[in-house]
């Protein structure tokens, strides 16, 4: 699934950042009621190491970030995912967060809400659904959204980023391996 450059790199963004005040208890209550497939936490120090190129517009974006999560659940976990994120949906916009961005393909839905206060965002959450998956991002601090166009227009090479995570995710492919065999 080919993914427009400044939403892959926003989704990777958010997957890295949030201000410490917390997580939102939404999604602290759908990661408890369901583990996901795979679970990555990112700091600044983390979020810096992601930037393999050394281009000064990642540094930018993710200068103002406090921490992120980034959660993926497959259909092992989450039967229907696209059911679960409608629900997340509606939780997320009932809590005071407003839709900053929705994109819908043939294979996916993706959906950006930010939570501010007195205009300064502090949390930013994402989510999407593709091939039978649901992902989460969320974010702790604030995103430059000019560093997220620049970074897009620049030649960055955000698949080396996905690779370099995805490759991490031993829990997954283990998962999938026991849901097999019990197949």
């Amino acid at each position: 699934m080919a993914l427009a450059k400044p939403f892959k790199i926003l989704i990777l963004l958010l997957c890295t950042t949030h201000y410490l005040m917390g997580q939102s208890h939404v999604i602290t209550e759908f990661k408890e009621a369901n583990e996901p497939s795979s679970s990555f936490f990112f700091y600044p120090s983390t979020l810096r190491m992601l930037n393999l190129d050394r281009d000064p517009n990642f540094d930018d974006m993710v200068r103002d970030v406090k921490k992120a999560r980034w959660m993926l659940f497959d259909t092992a976990i989450v039967k229907e995912p696209v059911v679960a994120c409608i629900k997340l949906e509606q939780k997320i916009a009932k809590n005071g967060y407003e839709k900053l961005m929705e994109m819908r393909e043939k294979d996916g839905r993706y959906f950006v809400y930010v939570l501010e206060n007195n205009g300064k965002n502090i949390s930013t959450i994402a989510l999407f659904t593709r091939d039978q998956e649901l992902g989460i991002l969320e974010v702790i601090g604030k995103i430059n959204l000019t560093a997220i166009r620049k970074l897009a227009t620049s030649g960055f090479e955000i698949d080396k980023i996905t690779g370099l995570i995805e490759g991490t995710d031993f829990r997954l492919a283990r998962k999938r391996k026991q849901a097999q065999t019990n197949d």
